[in-house]
């Protein structure tokens, strides 16, 4: 990651000599911004079809309306998954630092579940940290195209840590930061895994 840091802030310097006049400013903000580090802390608030799911729940614990729901979910073979992913940024640094968007690819077991933007501004303070959610939501019978259905709701119940069976989440972050008239991308992706 350092790599991509170097080219990151050279990228920032050419770009600000040309389209900038307050050069210094812009390369602290970014130099400060380059030197944060990303945790995947949680997932929370899980819902497949629109039921609750928590932690140790399993099929079992559903009642007679949950059934019927998930039940018209899958002869519907629409099965909507939400949930939150957490992050953590930590700033070591002694100015504060900012970014004003990140796009993000989501994985579950390998396979690409969805992705998307935060398209809102996210401060880390100086020698702090700040926590970042990212709602997540998606279809799973697409994703999970040519799966069994006791696959494709298994996979639901183990995001929420319900299964024995661990669920390896990861997201991809590309990180964007305001450089005078320009938003500049982190230089790949930023990959953050957790198994549930």
């Amino acid at each position: 990651m350092n790599r991509f840091r170097l080219i990151f802030l050279s990228f920032v310097v050419i770009t600000g000599l040309f389209g900038s006049c307050s050069i210094t400013d812009q390369i602290t903000e970014v130099r400060q911004f380059s030197q944060c580090n990303f945790y995947f802390q949680k997932v929370s608030d899980v819902h497949l079809t629109g039921i609750p799911l928590v932690e140790g729940m399993k099929r079992s614990d559903l009642n007679a309306g949950q059934m019927m729901q998930l039940t018209a979910a899958l002869f519907a073979a629409k099965l909507p998954l939400d949930f939150d992913i957490w992050l953590k940024a930590t700033n070591p640094n002694d100015k504060n630092a900012s970014l004003n968007r990140m796009d993000y690819e989501v994985y579950l077991d390998g396979n690409k579940l969805i992705t998307g933007s935060l398209d809102e501004p996210i401060y880390i303070p100086a020698k702090d940290s700040s926590k970042i959610k990212i709602p997540i939501g998606a279809d799973l019978f697409q994703v999970l195209s040519g799966k069994s259905s006791d696959a494709v709701v298994n996979l639901g119940f183990r995001i929420s840590g319900s299964e024995s069976k661990q669920t390896e989440v990861e997201i991809r972050i590309k990180p964007y930061i305001k450089v005078g008239l320009y938003n500049l991308a982190y230089p790949g992706f930023i990959s953050l895994k957790k198994k549930i």
